[in-house]
C-alpha cells in the first residue's frame, strides 16, 4: 500500500473528476477518505420551487443525510456549501423562502463548513426564540445572490424586509466576509407604522464583519442604517459598495465613521450619484465630505468606478463623473498609498477623449500632490456589472501620461492590470 500522503497526491490530481473519485473511495479505507475529501469539498443543495416537495428533499432532505450512519462519515469533508434554488424561472422572496431553524441544524452538523452561498434563497426570520437557532462556529464567509432575471423584468425584492435578509448573520457569529457575487441582492424596505412592533434580539457579540461587498439596488441607505444600528463595524478592513445615489451618501458615512480606525480599502462605483451644474444645487464638494473618508486613517486603497457615459438628457447641465471623483479624491486621509479609477468600458475612444477634455485635471494634480505616501495612481478601463478591469485605449493612456507627469517620479502611474 501507498503511504497516506501520497494517495493524497494521486487523488488530488482526480479533483474534478467525480466518477474516478468515486473508484478510487472503493480501493481501501485509505483511499476513500482521500476521495470523500474531494468528493464532499463542495457540496449544492437544490430547494424546491414546490413546497410540497421541501419536505422530502431540499434543505429537510440534506439534514436528513447527514444524519444517517453513512452521512454522519462525510460531515468532517465539507468545506462549501451551495444552496440553491432548483428553477432559474422564478424570481422574487417568496417561491424559494426556506427556514432558518433547518437551516441552522444543517449548519451545525458541517462543523467544518467554511463558506455558505445562496442562490435565489430567501428567508423570513423566525417566529420562535432566535436563541433557541442552533449556529455554525466554523462559517466565515456567506455570499448572498439572487437568479439573474431577464433585463426587462422589474424584479421583487429578494428579501421583503431588511431584517430578515440580516437574520441568517445571527446563525454565524463567526462570519467576518458578507458579499454577493454575479448579481445585485434586492431589499425591501423596513416595517412602516403597521409592521411589527417586536424588536429583535441583539445579534452576537462576537460577530464583527472584516469585509463587506454590498451590491443592492435601490436606496442604499436603507439597508446601511438598519445594518449600522445593528452590527459592529469596528473590524471591517474592506468595503465594497457597488450602487448608490447621491442621498445615500450620509448614510455610506455614517458606515465609514464605524470603521474608521479599521478599514484599508474602499471601493465605490459612482454609477448613480449625479450633480446637476444649476446655481441652487450643492457643490459635489460639499456633499462628498459626507462620506466622511478624511476619517478613516487607515485606508491605504481606494478605487472608483467612474462612468463616462451619461445617460442624462444632453439639454440638462450635470457635473462631469471626473469632477466629481476629483471631490472624493480631495477628502482622502494622508494615509492613502494607492487610487485606481476605473474609467466606463461601454464609450468610444472619442468619448472618453472628451470627458479628459472636461475634466478639471488641475484639482486632481493637488489631490495627488497633498498626499505624502501616494505610491501609485492607475487608470483602467472597468465594467459597471463586474469588478473585471482592463487597459484602456492606448490614445487615452498616452492623453493621462502627458497630463500627469508632473506627479513622476514620486508617484507611479499604472495602466497595465495587476
Amino acid at each position: 500500500m501507498f503511504p497516506t500522503e501520497i494517495v493524497d497526491i494521486i487523488v488530488g490530481h482526480l479533483h474534478d473528476d467525480r466518477q474516478s473519485l468515486l473508484s478510487c473511495a472503493a480501493v481501501s479505507p485509505t483511499w476513500s477518505v482521500s476521495s470523500r475529501y474531494h468528493l464532499f469539498h463542495a457540496i449544492t443543495i437544490w430547494v424546491p420551487v414546490d413546497i410540497n416537495a421541501r419536505e422530502e428533499a431540499g434543505l429537510n432532505g440534506a439534514v436528513r443525510t447527514f444524519e444517517s450512519p453513512l452521512g454522519s462519515q462525510c460531515r468532517s469533508f465539507v468545506r462549501k456549501c451551495y444552496l440553491a434554488s432548483d428553477s432559474g424561472s422564478h424570481y422574487g422572496a417568496t417561491e424559494c423562502a426556506i427556514e432558518l431553524p433547518t437551516l441552522g441544524r444543517l449548519l451545525k452538523m458541517l462543523f467544518r463548513l467554511e463558506t455558505l452561498c445562496t442562490m435565489g434563497i430567501s428567508w423570513p426570520a423566525p417566529s420562535l426564540d432566535c436563541t433557541a437557532i442552533p449556529t455554525s462556529a466554523s462559517v466565515t464567509t456567506l455570499l448572498v445572490c439572487r437568479t439573474e432575471p431577464p433585463l426587462s423584468y422589474d424584479p421583487e425584492p429578494l428579501f421583503r424586509d431588511i431584517k430578515d435578509g440580516l437574520e441568517v448573520l445571527r446563525l454565524l457569529p463567526a462570519l467576518k466576509t458578507l458579499g454577493t457575487v454575479r448579481s445585485h441582492w434586492v431589499v425591501g424596505p423596513t416595517p412602516g407604522p403597521g409592521g411589527p412592533t417586536v424588536e429583535p434580539p441583539p445579534f452576537p457579540s462576537e460577530l464583527k464583519l472584516e469585509n463587506l461587498d454590498l451590491r443592492t439596488t435601490g436606496p442604499a441607505r436603507i439597508l446601511i442604517d438598519y445594518a449600522i444600528n445593528k452590527l459592529d463595524f469596528s473590524s471591517l478592513t474592506s468595503l465594497s459598495i457597488w450602487s448608490f445615489y447621491t442621498e445615500d451618501m450620509p448614510s455610506i458615512g455614517r458606515l465609514l465613521c464605524a470603521a474608521a480606525n479599521s478599514l484599508k480599502y474602499l471601493q465605490l462605483r459612482l454609477t448613480n450619484v449625479v450633480f446637476y451644474d444649476f446655481d441652487d444645487e450643492p457643490e459635489p464638494g460639499e456633499i462628498c465630505q459626507e462620506l466622511c473618508i478624511s476619517g478613516c486613517s487607515k485606508l491605504e486603497t481606494l478605487q472608483l468606478y467612474v462612468p463616462t457615459d451619461q445617460t442624462i438628457s444632453p439639454a440638462i447641465d450635470y457635473v462631469p463623473y471626473l469632477d466629481i471623483a476629483s471631490a472624493i479624491l480631495a477628502t482622502l486621509p494622508l494615509s492613502v498609498r494607492n487610487i485606481t479609477l476605473a474609467l466606463d468600458t461601454n464609450v468610444q475612444e472619442d468619448d472618453l477623449l472628451d470627458a479628459f477634455d472636461q475634466t478639471a485635471w488641475e484639482d486632481q494634480i493637488r489631490v495627488y500632490q497633498r498626499l505624502p505616501d501616494l505610491k501609485s495612481v492607475a487608470f483602467l478601463s472597468g465594467e459597471s456589472t463586474t469588478s473585471q478591469l482592463y487597459k484602456m485605449p492606448s490614445e487615452a493612456m498616452e492623453y493621462v501620461a502627458t497630463t500627469l507627469s508632473v506627479l513622476q517620479p514620486q508617484v507611479t502611474l499604472r495602466f497595465d492590470v495587476l
